[in-house]
């Protein structure tokens, strides 16, 4: 069975993934960049999971949701 990873991805305003890291410890966006205004749940397996989210943390609480129902899924899976 392949492994499965689900992460949260940072988006500019255009929709760009936002990976380069804060310019220093205050956080602030690296210069030349806008900084991320919303947040995409990924999955291997099902690409991107719904509309972006506004805030980190509602993502992360989505990303926690579909960990989970993938876990679900393989125990249904083991029973049988």
């Amino acid at each position: 069975m392949a492994r499965i990873c689900i992460w949260v991805a940072a988006q500019h305003r255009d929709g760009t993934l936002c990976s380069h890291p804060a310019a220093d410890a205050s956080h602030a966006p690296a210069t030349g960049c806008s900084g991320p205004v919303r947040y995409q749940v990924m999955c291997t397996q099902h690409g991107a999971l719904g509309r972006p989210l506004s805030l980190r943390m509602l993502a992360e609480a989505a990303q926690d949701t579909h960990h989970h129902e993938h876990r679900a899924v393989l125990a249904r899976r083991a029973e049988q």
